[in-house]
């Protein structure tokens, strides 16, 4: 591509040697002012190359200052370094993009800004979602750059760079770029020139970040609403030190900072009330609504709406109604008084049944006696006579033990001896020294007898002889032992040597009864 020469025609029939050598200067020059295709100098432009409307095909890179597409103008040597017109980084815009600015397909990661709603957006891979709240505070300052001032001051001050989106010309600025301090917006390299060509958006609201983790988040004075996050949670996994600030901004009226409502309206709150909001509230609002708390997806507790507590009950019938055993640790109080079913004296609890069972009404274990038992002179365990793992009721001081039993001989005037053993742990009995008794029948061969001692319980010390405890509810075992005075005056238990006019050897069942005396 070379300039066109002007040539002088020969008219003449006669050579011209000035008029040959200007022509072969003007050829001469026009080579010179070629751009050539292999690069060999000059290859140089030195005006304005108008392609006519025409198009540039095949290019590779194309180096230049400054670049004007449409009206707008691009000074390419200010923006180095500032960023790039990356696909994913699409321009600001009122609605979702469809494609990328290059008319490709949309990737997870592309971002906009939606100006409609002040909100970035991020593309899923499916979906465009919003990444702040939109009640978070966003801010947008225009500047007109002029190829020298970098720094800018802004609105409102981000928390750093991460929280601005920059734009320059519609191109958006990777954050290495530039930097920020408070409101200052300082750029590495000073962008073109033009009237608001410098776009900063800047919100106050937090991020739904990729990961579950945050240091704090502070809710004052606003709210957090919009549709429900499942993925990822808004408090997803948290370390230790991490917390969830809801901090009131007035004192005095009760105000909701976490408010829950129903698909019908049902609404649910958990805040501070109080004059000084020192007192944590939950509150279910309706008016047949109860609080309930649950484990193991089993109710274990609830509150109905009159203010009824159940406690592994649903339907509290009373201010405190509870299903299950209750076991209470220091004192009952009636109108601030220690309470007590009973007067000092009287009895508590009395339990009496025949052995021809294993259960004293539930309260403790007893034997279950079929026959007679043969006495010798060693001593043995009564049949019938053993009381097992009995526990008083509280506000006991005494135990009446009695064991009605019938003492018979074989086959003359019989006499026995009698000890009275207790334990603490069915296994380790002691005899209580002072119960020792003997029992003799006199010539009526039988005689049913009602043996009977009291122990003492909740005492000021232990005592062996004569069956103390300090405990004041412990867990007590009793049994009596017998044997024959001697050889030959033999007896038996339960069961009769004289019967309706004659010898007959009648069965006879024993009995107990434990007392607790108040």
């Amino acid at each position: 591509m070379a300039k066109r020469p002007t040539v002088t025609t020969l008219t003449a029939g006669y050579a011209s040697n000035t008029q040959l050598n200007a022509n072969f200067v003007a050829l001469r020059d026009a080579f010179d002012n070629t751009v050539s295709r292999d690069g060999s100098a000059p290859n140089t432009l030195t005006a304005d190359l108008d392609l006519n409307s025409n198009d540039i095909l095949n290019a590779n890179a194309i180096g230049a200052q400054s670049l004007t597409l449409g009206n707008s103008n691009f000074n390419l040597s200010a923006l180095n370094g500032l960023g790039s017109t990356a696909a994913g980084f699409l321009s600001p815009s009122s609605s979702n993009p469809s494609t990328r600015a290059d008319g490709s397909a949309l990737q997870a990661g592309d971002i906009y800004f939606n100006t409609s709603s002040n909100t970035p957006f991020v593309y899923s891979g499916t979906a465009w979602v919003a990444l702040v709240s939109t009640q978070a505070t966003v801010s947008i300052d225009l500047f007109s750059g002029n190829g020298s001032t970098t720094s800018f001051t802004l609105a409102t001050a981000p928390a750093s760079e991460n929280f601005t989106f920059v734009y320059v010309a519609g191109v958006y600025i990777q954050k290495s770029a530039y930097s920020t301090s408070g409101t200052t917006l300082a750029f590495g390299s000073a962008p073109a020139s033009g009237t608001n060509n410098i776009e900063v958006v800047t919100y106050s609201g937090q991020l739904l970040a990729s990961s579950n983790n945050f240091s704090s988040i502070a809710v004052t004075g606003g709210t957090i609403s919009g549709a429900s996050v499942t993925s990822p949670a808004l408090i997803g996994s948290k370390a230790n030190g991490q917390t969830l600030a809801l901090t009131a901004t007035a004192s005095g009226t009760p105000t909701n900072f976490l408010s829950f409502t129903d698909t019908g309206g049902t609404t649910a709150n958990l805040g501070f009330t109080g004059a000084s909001d020192d007192n944590l509230a939950i509150a279910n609002e309706t008016s047949a609504g109860a609080l309930i708390l649950e484990t193991n997806s089993t109710e274990r507790l609830r509150v109905d709406h009159t203010g009824k507590v159940g406690i592994a009950k649903n339907n509290p019938a009373y201010a405190l109604d509870v299903t299950g055993d209750i076991n209470l640790t220091g004192t009952l109080r009636v109108n601030g008084s220690a309470f007590s079913n009973s007067s000092a004296g009287s009895v508590i609890e009395e339990l009496h049944s025949l052995c021809n069972t294993t259960s004293l009404k539930s309260r403790a274990t007893i034997e279950n006696v079929t026959g007679a038992q043969a006495l010798t002179t060693s001593y043995a365990d009564a049949t019938g006579s053993k009381v097992s793992a009995y526990t008083c009721p509280a506000g006991t001081s005494d135990i009446v033990y009695e064991f009605n039993v019938l003492v018979g001989g074989k086959d003359s005037i019989p006499m026995t001896n009698w000890r009275l053993y207790s334990s603490t742990d069915g296994s380790s009995f002691t005899e209580v020294t002072k119960a020792r008794t003997n029992c003799s029948t006199g010539t009526s061969g039988a005689d049913k007898v009602i043996l009977r001692w009291v122990f003492k319980v909740n005492a000021s010390s232990n005592d062996s002889t004569v069956g103390q405890f300090s405990a004041a509810t412990p867990t007590l075992y009793f049994k009596w032992q017998a044997r024959n005075y001697q050889a030959s005056q033999e007896g038996k238990l339960h069961e009769t040597l004289y019967f309706d006019g004659g010898f007959s050897n009648e069965f006879s069942l024993p009995s107990i009864c434990v007392k607790a005396i108040a």
